[in-house]
């Protein structure tokens, strides 16, 4: 039985984005009072790299209005640390293959000038 994951949409981030085919950009306004920056880290805060690869997979439902699972992940890297305070909006960079059942995903997560995340795997 699959359980539905919790969202960080509305609590943790807002989003826009504006989809062009199989790409989508979209702007993140990250939510610098939310909780977990209570524990990550008290008084440094720094988006978690699990909650970077949840805002793409909720951001990628939301464009394409289905349910998404991450079946792999090919290439991760977290190039730099995203604090809040100082990066309250980021943008996601985002393009997509369907394959048969399969969603094959490249995006970065990225500031004015830095590159935050780089993410290359597949959805079903």
């Amino acid at each position: 039985m699959t359980h539905p994951s919790p969202t960080l949409l509305h609590d943790f981030f807002e989003c826009s984005f504006r989809l062009d085919g199989s790409a989508l950009e979209a702007s993140i306004e990250l939510n610098a009072a939310h909780p977990i920056f209570e524990g990550h880290f008290p008084g440094q805060p720094i988006v978690p790299g699990v909650c970077m690869i949840h805002m793409l997979k909720e951001v990628l439902e939301l464009a394409l209005d289905r349910s998404l699972e991450l079946q792999s992940a090919s290439n991760i890297k977290f190039v730099a640390f995203i604090d809040p305070r100082l990066h309250p909006a980021i943008q996601l960079s985002c393009s997509w293959q369907q394959q048969a059942d399969q969603l094959r995903v490249s995006a970065v997560l990225k500031g004015k000038e830095t590159i935050f995340f780089k993410f290359k795997g597949d959805f079903h």
